[in-house]
């Protein structure tokens, strides 16, 4: 028996291959807390306007379930029905306990995993697909000052819908990661003033930056490369920001958080072998995948700056032909792959690469897709979709800044290996 914990995108595609590789011995069943299959896409962390920063028809579609023909950047939306329509398509959701929340995990020893759920129920399987994401536990910094629980004037980007309540305020943003960069100027349209306040950018960030045409297209809007410090509520009730550089923000009436999220997985006990390091990194794992204690464990989707649903759907079914070669590929994964995670973890915090970038592929990006690819596919010829979408990957991303706000309107049209990029503006 396998568990998959989580109906998002990871999860779905976990059930889907794990039924398709047509073994007994394979069986498996999904549970998921909400009433619905999509995770992220279904949950209402989406604010109104969001949309695609990568081209959905050409790096977002798992390998057997094309997009519906249309604009390649989609609205959250019709990611949500994407997934709802992948669930339909392969009779995914019977394999769902919908409703019910995983509570614990724990290593039973023999190789065996004890799962109990809300419902009471205890089970004992072979594997664990741990799908339930990272957007569940906002993170937000340790400021002083900093008034808990929230206030009405205060807000983490998790529950930013639209700008409606921005209007004609005084805004300070805090952080400038993928959800700044969008939200920013959308508040800027209608507020007073929009202060972002974010850390010296890293070449790892370079695709989080708020454009300097966009900036120039909202002179209200500016940007601090800085800290905040500390939060101090004058008459009025407005705040002053202090910033670790000395300086300050005066007059703030609003304040939005878009500080991501935390790694965070409460049902896992101490004896699973996985501990998350500040929230932001999970470890000790093998290639971002497996558990390195006991690799009948995986962690898909942990990944950021990487493709989505395809590398996905190649991490589980990377995880699952694994698991068919106990004698030979698994064995290994402590050994040399083992090995070669710790020099990887090590050159990466000799580089100055903190907990925040542990997941963060970046330049690293394509040699991971193809050791994964290299597993998947062995001696055979690598598909031709797969060089595509690493061609896309690489020219989309810099894309966003060479055409700022017009990138979205770039369609992607795909033939076997190749493709071209057809601009709407």
């Amino acid at each position: 028996m396998h568990w998959v914990i989580g109906a998002g995108a990871a999860g779905l595609t976990a059930v889907k291959n794990v039924v398709e590789s047509h073994s007994t011995n394979y069986e498996v069943r999904g549970f998921e807390q909400s009433e619905e299959v999509g995770g992220l896409w279904a949950t209402g962390r989406c604010w109104d306007s969001l949309m695609t920063n990568l081209p959905a028809n050409a790096v977002m579609a798992f390998r057997d379930f094309p997009y519906p023909n249309g604009p390649s950047y989609v609205h959250h939306t019709a990611v949500r029905q994407y997934l709802r329509d992948y669930a339909d398509a392969f009779g995914l959701r019977k394999y769902f306990a919908f409703g019910t929340r995983v509570t614990s995990v724990r290593h039973g020893g023999d190789s065996e995993w004890i799962i109990q759920t809300t419902n009471g129920a205890t089970h004992t399987v072979a594997a664990v697909v741990v799908a339930s994401g990272h957007f569940s536990q906002p993170y937000v910094p340790p400021i002083r000052g900093l008034p808990l629980p929230f206030p009405p004037t205060i807000a983490h980007s998790g529950t930013y819908t639209n700008n409606t309540d921005y209007t004609g305020q005084h805004v300070l943003i805090i952080g400038c990661g993928a959800s700044g960069v969008e939200i920013a100027p959308e508040i800027a349209a209608v507020a007073q003033t929009v202060t972002v306040v974010a850390p010296k950018r890293k070449p790892q960030d370079e695709f989080f930056e708020i454009p300097q045409h966009v900036r120039a297209s909202h002179p209200n809007l500016a940007l601090r490369e800085d800290l905040v410090h500390r939060l101090c509520v004058v008459d009025g009730g407005e705040y002053v920001a202090e910033l670790e550089s000395g300086g300050r923000v005066h007059g703030i009436s609003r304040i939005l958080f878009c500080t991501g999220y935390l790694y965070d997985y409460p049902f896992l006990h101490r004896e699973c072998g996985i501990s998350v390091d500040e929230g932001k990194r999970v470890r000790p794992l093998v290639e971002h995948l497996w558990n390195a204690e006991y690799p009948t464990m995986c962690f898909p989707a942990l990944l950021w700056k990487a493709l989505t649903f395809p590398l996905i759907e190649l991490q589980v079914r990377v995880f699952l032909r694994v698991l068919k070669e106990t004698n030979g590929f698994l064995g290994e994964v402590g050994g040399e792959w083992g090995r070669d995670e710790r020099l990887r973890r090590a050159r990466f915090q000799n580089g100055g690469r903190d907990a925040k970038y542990g997941h963060m592929l970046g330049e690293e990006h394509e040699a991971y897709v193809r050791r994964l690819l290299s597993i998947e596919y062995k001696d055979d010829d690598i598909p031709d979709e797969w060089e595509r979408m690493l061609a896309v990957y690489a020219e989309a991303g810099p894309a966003r800044l060479v055409h700022g706000a017009d990138y979205r309107k770039r369609d992607y049209i795909l033939k076997g290996r190749d493709f071209h990029v057809v601009n709407k503006f």
